[in-house]
């Protein structure tokens, strides 16, 4: 019979240090996700530079930038292209927290 308590016991306190661990892992999950807000920021310069074009003559050098800030958002973006916005909107608060 002492075995057996032994072993509840034990039991106890696995299942106990796992719940602690789950929920500890739980509450990470709301935390930023860096590569979403890598993609906030190339599209933060993409916009920003697109601006100062509306207002001024474009050459080939900002051209060329704007294309480089074209593929750089495209590239960081990859993945959220079908995200929804109530998410991208919860995600984004999460950078600038």
């Amino acid at each position: 019979m002492g075995g057996l308590f032994c072993y509840l016991s034990l039991m106890n306190k696995i299942i106990f240090s796992a719940l602690i661990l789950t929920s500890l892992m739980a509450s990470c999950t709301g935390s930023k996700d860096p590569q979403f807000c890598k993609c906030l920021k190339a599209s933060e310069e993409l916009n920003s530079f697109s601006s100062e074009l509306l207002s001024g003559s474009v050459d080939q050098t900002k051209a060329d930038k704007l294309n480089a800030l074209k593929s750089a958002k495209k590239e960081a973006c990859k993945d959220y292209s079908t995200m929804d916005g109530e998410e991208m909107l919860k995600r984004k608060k999460e950078c600038t927290e």
